[in-house]
């Protein structure tokens, strides 16, 4: 059982549930436990995609991120489709945090192999992006040609 003795905490628990704090919030918080609930946000949702064929190493930008908002990744969606003759290739997806350039998913595929690989990741914690940047989709190869599907998901706050 947790013992609640701090005011900040049962303002937060009261203002997060509407609780009247009088005798809406109680010490003993038993088999309370508070959450907050960072999925609801009245914010402006986007979806940008990207499908196409590649046939060299080249770096795609699937959203380029305004200056005056935060935005919040919470899905990331890549298909990808190679032929036999494609050289050892690879497949990534790029967003700057906390101002480092981070891999966020990574694909590499073998030469002489055809492939088909699909990922997709929901983000329980919505991942903030630095402003007035890009998520980029790099590819690296030389030979062949590959199928690509890139969607990235999120909101502005």
């Amino acid at each position: 059982m947790v013992d609640n003795q701090s005011s900040r905490v049962s303002r937060n628990i009261a203002s997060s549930t509407q609780l009247q704090e009088a005798g809406g919030v109680p010490r003993q918080l038993g088999l309370i436990t508070p959450t907050i609930d960072v999925s609801s946000h009245p914010n402006t949702t986007i979806e940008k995609s990207f499908f196409g064929t590649r046939t060299t190493t080249g770096t795609g930008t699937l959203v380029t991120l305004d200056t005056d908002k935060d935005f919040y990744l919470t899905n990331l969606s890549y298909f990808l489709q190679c032929n036999v003759t494609a050289d050892s290739t690879d497949y990534s997806v790029r967003a700057v945090i906390d101002g480092e350039s981070q891999r966020l998913i990574q694909i590499q595929k073998l030469s002489l192999t055809a492939t088909t690989i699909t990922i997709e990741k929901t983000f329980p914690f919505p991942i903030k992006v630095d402003r007035a940047t890009a998520i980029t989709f790099p590819q690296a190869f030389t030979v062949g040609a590959s199928s690509v599907s890139v969607t990235v998901q999120g909101f502005f706050r």
